[in-house]
């Protein structure tokens, strides 16, 4: 996969997952958020994690920011494996 095309489908799949955990509220049931957090996946998991060890309140803000900061490294890191097993069959 290009890389161009790769970051394209990070930065899409980032942003609606946050645009749709903004109308997701406890009154309108959980499935806004639920599809946000898959979409914001894995970084939705590890987000609340790392901000308790961190000291650092959830927040609006701080934990989608943490999600995509988290989502950031971990689809970078899959990036390069990827690439390293494509050159590897390439052989």
């Amino acid at each position: 996969m290009k890389s161009l095309r790769f970051w394209f489908i990070f930065a899409a799949t980032q942003i609606v997952g946050l645009l749709i955990a903004i109308p997701g509220t406890p009154h309108s049931g959980m499935g806004f958020w639920v599809i946000s957090g898959i979409l914001l996946f894995p970084g939705s998991l590890l987000a609340p994690f790392v901000l308790d060890r961190l000291g650092i309140s959830f927040g609006y803000i701080n934990l989608p920011v943490t999600a995509v900061f988290l989502n950031l490294v971990v689809w970078s890191l899959a990036k390069l494996l990827l690439d390293r097993m494509r050159r590897k069959t390439a052989k």
